[in-house]
């Protein structure tokens, strides 16, 4: 599985321990690349990438399930970016994407829950 735009790690990690999964963790900053190699020092089955979300360097349909949580809507070229984790993943796969939500149209109440 891929989780593109790992930030620090904490997802990656999870996945990678919660199903015992091949999980490559793709992130661009070096800050982040860091403490998730730190997070999964003892996990064989992670694997850190620094990486381009909008330019990835994986082959077609290399990926069984691919993750994106808060991510897309930061980059420059969210449309790019999204056609990326399209590409890599198998046919049949999942993906799972999450872009932050403009709660500013919602209720008070609403923002609560």
């Amino acid at each position: 599985m891929l989780d593109a735009g790992c930030g620090s790690g904490i997802d990656a990690v999870h996945m990678a321990s919660e199903n015992g999964s091949q999980v490559v963790a793709l992130e661009l900053s070096d800050p982040g690349i860091r403490q998730t190699q730190a997070r999964g020092r003892m996990m064989s089955n992670l694997v850190p990438v620094r990486g381009d979300l909008e330019a990835l360097a994986f082959r077609d349909q290399s990926f069984d399930f691919v993750y994106s949580y808060g991510v897309l809507h930061h980059l420059v070229h969210p449309e790019r970016g999204f056609q990326e984790l399209v590409r890599v993943l198998k046919p049949g796969g999942l993906i799972a994407i999450y872009v932050y939500e403009d709660f500013d149209t919602r209720t008070r109440l609403e923002r609560m829950l």
